[in-house]
């Protein structure tokens, strides 16, 4: 970080120099002449100040730089603390923490957690800049590192930042980013969900008007893949301003692929996998637009990226990118739901939903919050906006290792008031199950180690925690609660609570 101009404070958490460890823990050297302040929960050798990580005293936006240099490990609630962070930090500020992995375990005073990448990634979730390190081996490394920003960074920090990862990936050779998705790829998930199902207008075209706008930072080595239905269309091209950055000739999808996306008729759908070369674009900074090339020469324009920086001249591991993309689905979300609800029944089968369906998918409808790398059909933050699904549309309910991941509340900014998350999802199962039908759930439950082992847990459940929806408090009401379930079976299971909860038959 010394190779950045850090804004100022620079406030190091963690800053006690334990003995013996005196001279390789003072970070105060490698900012000559900021302002820095170094603060633990005891004073000592490089304390100037008393601070509980959970509860900072500094006041909203007035740190410039914080370092965790081997802090995270020894808090007890690691989530709260980098909000904590978050909320310190101005505009344009930048938290550096770093924790260890394979580690024996050491006190000072307690030693709580290991953290993975994806774990430290996960942590910075608030974040809209985010980098991850990780020195040692892929599977187990023996260090974690983040640089995180709050806001927007200039495109000469970008370029330093990559350069310096750049330098140092022989020791860290995988970096990941904070906010979920694969920059193009996920864009032409969006694409072929977007078409696979539209019939062409009389002119040739399908609706892409829905596409929502997306920003993206390229690097080298990002992969194109989609399908599309759009006829007369031969070729799809990356544009850098009006600079045609990367043209991919459309081909048939092949018979395997087109069976594994469900596709009705196959030769009637063309696909595209390119590797796009950034090296002769150098770096760029600007919007950037994804076109269509017709048969008659016409380019139409089917999105356009907030403004983003291809960085072209750095040799970047593939693994490697910086990217601002919103994940939600571009599309009529509820329309997309209905199609898929349509083919289940046609099929002759149940509407089996499984929320937070990750890697494997229990039902023939998953939903999470990405498809990339999941079994998911629909998109959506669950316990944050509607499940894309009809009320009564659904005839069980199945989830399993989810609810827990769920924060009990937070405070909206568009609403300007508290949201609590699993009462909002509790409520939207209740409104899409059909009367007669089943939520089905397993989650850890307290005091099991499991509920508090995994620093990505952000709620507790007991044995008391689904009457909660069944009409058993009366004050459940006051706080939002709408549904009124039967509570069919609620029983430890191992270390989960194996709850069933029913939708009264209609009368």
């Amino acid at each position: 970080m010394a190779t950045l101009d850090c804004p100022e404070p620079i406030v190091e958490i963690g800053a006690f120099r334990v003995a013996g460890q005196e001279a390789i823990s003072d970070l105060r050297p490698l900012f000559p002449g900021k302002r820095y302040i170094g603060c633990d929960m005891q004073s000592g050798p490089g304390v100037d100040r008393i601070e509980n990580i959970h509860e900072l005293s500094f006041q909203n936006g007035e740190v410039g730089t914080f370092l965790l240099s081997d802090t995270l490990e020894h808090v007890a609630d690691p989530i709260r603390a980098m909000n904590e962070v978050h909320r310190c930090l101005r505009p344009g500020g930048v938290a550096v923490y770093t924790s260890v992995m394979n580690f024996p375990i050491h006190g000072y005073p307690n030693d709580y957690w290991r953290f993975t990448p994806e774990a430290f990634r996960e942590l910075a979730a608030r974040f809209e800049r985010v980098m991850i390190f990780f020195c040692g081996p892929k599977d187990f490394p023996h260090t974690v590192c983040g640089v995180a920003g709050k806001g927007d960074y200039s495109p000469d920090v970008l370029r330093t930042l990559a350069e310096r990862a750049a330098d140092i990936r022989t020791t860290a050779p995988l970096i990941v980013e904070a906010r979920a998705g694969r920059v193009i790829q996920n864009l032409m998930s969006k694409l072929m969900r977007d078409t696979k199902s539209t019939s062409p207008a009389q002119d040739g075209r399908a609706g892409f008007d829905r596409l929502a706008k997306a920003g993206w930072y390229l690097v080298t080595g990002q992969w194109l893949t989609g399908w599309t239905t759009v006829a007369g269309v031969s070729e799809v091209e990356i544009l850098a301003g009006e600079t045609v950055l990367h043209r991919a000739r459309l081909t048939r999808a092949r018979p395997d692929l087109a069976k594994r996306l469900q596709l009705t008729d196959p030769e009637a759908k063309i696909g595209f996998s390119e590797q796009i070369d950034l090296s002769a674009l150098g770096d760029y900074a600007g919007t950037f637009r994804m076109a269509l090339a017709h048969a008659n020469d016409e380019r139409e324009i089917i999105c356009e990226s907030a403004p983003g920086l291809a960085l072209g001249s750095i040799p970047l591991e593939t693994e490697f990118a910086m990217h601002s993309f919103d994940e939600r689905p571009a599309i009529d979300a509820l329309a997309a739901g209905r199609e898929l609800i349509e083919a289940i029944r046609a099929r002759g089968e149940t509407v089996q939903v499984d929320l937070g369906c990750g890697l494997r998918k229990n039902g023939n409808l998953g939903i999470d919050v990405t498809t990339g790398g999941t079994s998911a059909d629909l998109m959506c933050r669950l316990g944050f906006e509607p499940i894309p699904l009809d009320d009564g549309s659904a005839d069980t309910i199945f989830c399993r290792d989810f609810l827990e991941h769920l924060p009990k509340a937070y405070y909206s900014e568009r609403e300007q008031t508290l949201r609590y998350p699993i009462i909002d999802l509790m409520n939207e199962i209740w409104r899409i199950l059909k009367s007669g039908g089943a939520f089905t759930s397993f989650t850890p439950c307290y005091p099991a180690v499991e509920v508090h082992r995994d620093p990505t847990h952000l709620s507790v459940w007991t044995l008391e925690s689904m009457p909660y929806f069944c009409g058993k408090y009366p004050v459940a009401k006051t706080y939002g609660v709408k549904c009124n379930f039967t509570l069919e079976e609620n029983r430890l299971d191992d270390f989960y609570l194996h709850s069933v909860l029913r939708k009264p038959a209609a009368a």
